[in-house]
């Protein structure tokens, strides 16, 4: 434990940079799952490659939402997520090997 809170206090960016991206993965899974129950056909959303998801499983919420009423905050977090999680990562590592 003592290990973990040492790599936290030596390189918070990178630790807060894969929690980010974790968040983005955790919010499109909730995003996919309310597509599905309304019976949104997402099977295409996979087609590809899983991570082409993160971009393609808000695209579609956004489309249904409107339809569905929902609020779109949940697919904009899902990308600033991601990108601000991407560059906290990026900067942390960097931080970290220099």
């Amino acid at each position: 434990m003592d290990q973990i809170a040492s790599f936290i206090r030596h390189d918070p960016m990178a630790v807060v940079g894969f929690a980010l991206l974790g968040a983005s993965a955790v919010l499109a899974f909730r995003v996919y799952r309310k597509l599905l129950e309304v019976g949104e056909d997402a099977s295409h959303l996979f087609a590809t490659l899983p991570m082409t998801a993160v971009w393609t499983v808000p695209r579609a919420y956004l489309s249904a939402c409107s339809k569905h009423r929902w609020s779109p905050w949940p697919a904009y977090a899902i990308w600033l997520c991601l990108v601000s999680g991407t560059a906290l990562l990026v900067a942390g590592l960097f931080r970290l090997a220099g």
